[in-house]
């Protein structure tokens, strides 16, 4: 379950708690925790082990991603108004991705964050349940710089008709693209609804 709060047009990304009631002792998902690494932590720690058959077998490239995500379904939680939308995983990870850039606009390392929300391309078509989907895999979407990273640096010698080597130093660059946050952000949803399903599975 994901949750948000709705307000003025500049604050409807910022998320707090829910505010349910915590889970009780005989809950499957008591202490339980998940995040964007290999592990469910908690009380218990949980991992694939190799007796263990997966729920489905991973995707590596984006478009096998999307097309995966688009068949599962999330409940996006409005704890202030006491409802909830059942939506698709494309249009799940479509908030969580805006969400996430309008909280990086104003955090700590905002002097270091690239991207510019007018550059980000909205669907061109009506808008249906499938829009997030138009957006996700638009080419110029999916190139929009969100941080540097670490670059690469590296010498370059060339010899001149005299035999004397020239030494020039150059920086190769690189960036955090907003194709890598939604990649990050399908990675942890589907963390999430393989968990449930195995656990349904045991129940």
């Amino acid at each position: 379950m994901l949750t948000s709060s709705t307000g003025a047009a500049d604050a409807v990304y910022s998320i707090r708690r829910s505010r349910l009631p915590v889970p009780s002792a005989d809950c499957v998902l008591e202490k339980v925790s998940i995040t964007g690494g290999k592990f469910i932590t908690g009380g218990a720690t949980f991992a694939m082990g190799h007796k263990d058959t997966p729920v489905h077998v991973s995707q590596n490239d984006y478009v096998p991603k999307l097309q995966w995500i688009s068949k599962n379904f999330v409940v996006m939680w409005d704890e202030e108004e006491k409802r909830g939308w059942l939506v698709n995983g494309t249009s799940a990870l479509l908030h969580l991705l805006r969400a996430s850039l309008e909280y990086n606009k104003t955090d700590k390392f905002n002097s270091a964050f690239l991207f510019k929300s007018e550059e980000m391309e909205d669907a061109f078509t009506t808008h249906t349940a499938d829009s997030a989907i138009e957006v996700l895999m638009n080419k110029s979407n999916m190139k929009l710089k969100i941080y540097p990273g670490k670059g690469e640096m590296y010498d370059e010698e060339t010899r001149r008709k005299d035999a004397e080597l020239d030494k020039m130093f150059k920086e190769k660059k690189t960036y955090l693209h907003l194709e890598d946050r939604v990649e990050h952000f399908y990675d942890i949803l589907e963390k999430i609804i393989e968990h449930l399903v195995d656990v349904a599975g045991r129940g």
